[in-house]
């Protein structure tokens, strides 16, 4: 059982190699092509790295064509495989960021929260101020329900501004517009006598 294991790892190899080399006449679509043979490749070794890069191009390119299941599929994809590297916990919370925009955008919305959430986390770790905001303004999505806060979303975005520098940058401008709109339909609170 192993060779043929072994001889299907080397095929893939190969074959992601040839296509990897046509890269500069075969257009950009190609990349999930590519990113399948080296991921096909990966457990025998040194493919990893190749597989995660073609699978994430080919994610964005999805996402540029506005086919977000597709893209959300790759950049999961790119998570799994990033595996294999080991703990980069830098990329996986950039990959995580792209994973859950992909699942917003195509109507995903628990999901891309639960994802969002993921990533919050990791970059409360590196104390990644920016990639804490985008977190917290995805998790936020778009939809507000009159009447009701998210507590949740209101502790995110509270402690993604506090990470942020108090420069007038447009990231901080967008955590305070979103955090306002959340407030905006809050209860008034009791007037003391």
């Amino acid at each position: 059982h192993t060779a043929p294991t072994a001889r299907r790892i080397r095929w893939h190899r190969a074959i992601g190699e040839a296509l990897e080399t046509l890269t500069g006449t075969l257009d950009e679509s190609a990349c999930a092509e590519i990113a399948h043979h080296f991921a096909q490749a990966a457990p025998g070794g040194g493919d990893a790295e190749k597989a995660i890069t073609y699978t994430k191009r080919a994610a964005d390119r999805a996402m540029e064509s506005l086919a977000y299941e597709e893209a959300a599929s790759h950049y999961d994809r790119a998570l799994q495989l990033l595996d294999l590297q080991g703990p980069e916990l830098p990329r996986r919370c950039s990959l995580l960021l792209d994973w859950g925009e992909a699942q917003h955008r195509a109507g995903n919305s628990p999901r891309a929260r639960e994802i969002f959430q993921r990533a919050a986390e990791l970059a409360k770790t590196l104390q990644a101020p920016t990639e804490l905001a985008r977190a917290a303004l995805g998790f936020g999505g778009e939809l507000l329900i009159p009447g009701r806060i998210d507590t949740e979303l209101v502790h995110l975005l509270e402690n993604a501004l506090a990470a942020q520098p108090t420069d007038e940058s447009t990231l901080r401008a967008q955590l305070l517009g979103r955090l306002a709109m959340e407030l905006y339909h809050a209860p008034a609170p009791q007037q003391r006598e």
